[in-house]
């Protein structure tokens, strides 16, 4: 797994399946001399025979979308669990997998210590090596596939590499890939965006260099001009010269994806999901294919560029202009992996405290002086940021907070909350109103701690509480009456 991810109970199911099964269950299919198949058999581990984390408790096992009754599971009717024997997948008798085109899971539910779970699909496929029906770059796409799974686990911001080609005979293939975003329409046709990728720049490396590529538009059946690394290639090799067998000379060549997490990177907040598309030909052969299954759709490796925020001094999206808020995020959420070159925006959905009091990184929160980085905190249940001084900063600070969806507890005592433009003639007040928009708020403290002076606050109306429909709790002691009925406020 990735080392720049947080070690949660996820990624030690993830691993579990690594080291296990890969990224692909194939069943084998082997035909005798009177054209009669025999199929192989997968086991199934317990977390004890698997080599587990300790936290790993039990794996239930279940088929998901055999709908042609093709496999079967024995010895998983309950989760395989302590000293329990384990389990097997087989093709069900009588029944000839690679008749049929469909893609089965086998779905892997982890239950750990903590009561949590994780829920991780694995496709499971059949494979004849000795069929001329079978695709020869199918053991390859495994393979291949398979890496791209146990040295990024399909999530990362580290730059990785791939192969160039699988041998340097003439029956061995080169590969190109391509990076395509796919939808489907409610029709159910599929279409792809190619190569738009944001972050994320190919090279092709060889003899000690780097060569950057850029994706160029080219006729490519079955997909004719559109923008590809294919014709990236062609052209490359053409204008200097070149052959495939002769990068492959070299003895080094791979291809380099590099993840670029600068501060002038293009990944925004957001995930990019997206897929590997695999061309590939003969060494000698005359034109790269798409690798597909057998209804022509693409095989493809799932892939998930991960959304981070950089720390900048010029705003933009995905940006934070605060240092002490840039290192109490990656320091809170990010842990052991926050190196201070990017924090992911997945970190921040994680249940932690944004808390001022917080003895190990409170003082760095309360000298924040920009809290928009909070817009993006979207895990937090209990937010404490009783003292701070947000007079200056309100409309912006009520604006992020508004947007942490997950909030149950917010204390904003003695902020100076309200401290400016508002009257008993205009007692609502905007900025306070935004805190309606959080549907999980069940307890807010406004008050003024007894007998404070210092970042008072001066609240006449609490109307927009009734906008609140969780709320449970409100404290508002030490605000100020209205001013024509003391002691009364408006709207409570």
């Amino acid at each position: 797994s990735d080392s720049g991810l947080i070690r949660t109970d996820a990624s030690y199911a993830q691993d579990f399946i690594v080291d296990n099964y890969g990224g692909e269950i194939v069943i084998l299919a082997t035909k005798n001399q009177y054209g009669t198949y025999s199929f192989g058999s997968q086991t199934l581990k317990t977390p004890k025979n698997g080599g587990a984390y300790e936290n790993i408790v039990s794996v239930k096992y279940t088929l998901i979308n055999d709908t042609n009754s093709l496999y079967a599971l024995s010895g998983c009717d309950s989760a395989l669990e302590g000293d329990m024997a384990d389990g097997q997948l087989y093709v069900q008798e009588g029944k000839n997998p690679l008749e049929y085109v469909q893609t089965v899971q086998l779905d892997c539910l982890f239950t750990f210590k903590s009561g949590n779970t994780a829920d991780i699909q694995i496709p499971v496929c059949c494979s004849d090596s000795q069929s001329e029906n079978v695709n020869g770059f199918l053991i390859y796409y495994n393979y291949y596939d398979q890496m791209f799974f146990s040295s990024t686990g399909g999530y990362t911001i580290r730059s990785f590499d791939m192969p160039f080609a699988t041998g340097n005979k003439v029956s061995d293939y080169v590969v190109c890939y391509d990076l395509a975003v796919e939808t489907t329409d409610a029709d159910g046709n599929v279409s792809y965006e190619w190569n738009k990728v944001k972050g994320i720049s190919v090279g092709l490396y060889y003899g000690g260099e780097n060569h950057d590529f850029t994706a160029t538009t080219g006729s490519y059946a079955p997909y004719t001009q559109y923008v590809s690394y294919v014709a990236a290639l062609e052209k490359y090799l053409s204008d200097n010269s070149l052959t495939v067998a002769d990068i492959i000379a070299y003895g080094d060549a791979k291809w380099v994806f590099t993840i670029d997490i600068s501060e002038k990177s293009e990944i925004g907040d957001e995930n990019q999901n997206f897929s590997f598309v695999y061309n590939y030909k003969t060494i000698y052969g005359s034109a790269f294919s798409p690798f597909t299954d057998s209804s022509d759709r693409l095989k493809t490796t799932a892939f998930t560029l991960p959304g981070i925020l950089k720390y900048s001094s010029a705003a933009g999206d995905g940006v934070i202009t605060d240092a002490n808020m840039y290192n109490w995020l990656g320091k809170v959420f990010g842990g052991e992996s926050f190196t201070g070159e990017a924090i992911l925006t997945d970190w921040l959905r994680q249940n932690k405290p944004v808390d001022v009091t917080d003895a190990e990184n409170g003082a760095l929160l309360a000298a924040v002086t920009d809290f928009g980085g909070l817009k993006y905190v979207k895990g937090a249940t209990y937010v404490n940021l009783s003292g701070v001084n947000l007079s200056g900063i309100y409309a912006d600070t009520m604006s992020a907070i508004a947007q942490m969806e997950a909030v149950e507890e917010l204390n904003l005592s003695n902020c100076g909350l309200s401290a400016n433009g508002v009257s008993a003639s205009a007692p609502n007040d905007a900025n306070l109103e935004k805190l309606t928009a959080l549907k999980n708020l069940k307890t807010l403290r406004l008050s003024n701690a007894y007998g404070t002076t210092t970042n008072l606050n001066t609240i006449y109306s609490f109307e927009f509480l009734l906008n609140i429909a969780s709320l449970n709790r409100a404290y508002v002691y030490g605000n100020l009456d209205t001013g024509t009925v003391n002691g009364v406020f408006y709207g409570s």
